[in-house]
């Protein structure tokens, strides 16, 4: 039973571990619950046969598949965009419920294909399985995030925009919202790899959502 005296303490040990707890341990920028709908779909890659293995990006002589650190997945629309102001907070222009999740698939720690997971009437199932390349351009991506901002790889997540066709992996520091290209595009002015504030990439996009015509990029 615990007594008057260490109640105060408990109290505090809660309060020092979630003010000193590293971001690993305080951030999940994916619902968990795609996890065993991404862990299902790995455990039939061991069924693949030689060609299919290939088409997924990898070698079955290679070793077992793992599934890497996910990306949540942030959606951003083309009215969203349109409706920005210089200025205003980037995120309000996302949907803020994560509803896909890309789980990247290792084979001795070395990336090999992905596993797109996502929720669709109210139950999270597989939609894609294989985009290596892509997966590789997100991953890329997050290792030069996390070494610019210092962040933690579990602050990280992906902004994407279906009706431009366009990714960008994001995490926040000091309360700033920054953006981080996986491709290069001239036309914005976007890098790969180049960390840039959300608001700076926001005001490009949002020009962009205006002139756009709603035909597919």
């Amino acid at each position: 039973m615990t007594s008057k005296n260490e109640k105060p303490r408990l109290l505090w040990a809660c309060i020092a571990l979630l003010t000193f707890a590293s971001p690993r341990m305080l951030a999940q920028n994916y619902p968990a619950e795609s996890r065993p709908v991404a862990l299902k779909a790995l455990d039939g890659f061991k069924n693949f046969g030689k060609l299919q293995a290939q088409a997924a990006g990898f070698q079955p002589a290679e070793g077992p598949p793992a599934l890497g650190e996910p990306f949540g997945v942030r959606i951003a629309t083309l009215d969203s965009l349109r409706a920005y102001k210089p200025g205003s907070d980037p995120e309000k222009s996302l949907n803020p419920a994560v509803q896909k999740v890309i789980y990247p698939v290792l084979v001795n720690e070395r990336l090999r294909s992905s596993i797109t997971v996502e929720k669709t009437e109210g139950a999270w199932e597989a939609t894609a399985i294989g985009k290596s390349n892509f997966a590789r351009l997100l991953t890329q991506a997050r290792s030069r995030s996390v070494e610019t901002m210092r962040q933690d790889i579990t602050n990280h997540f992906t902004i994407e925009i279906p009706a431009l066709n366009m990714y960008f992996v994001a995490a926040k520091t000091e309360a700033k919202l920054k953006l981080t290209p996986i491709i290069t595009d001239k036309f914005l002015g976007l890098t790969a790899g180049e960390t840039m504030p959300a608001e700076v990439v926001f005001d490009k996009l949002s020009r962009l959502a205006r002139q756009y015509n709603n035909k597919p990029m």
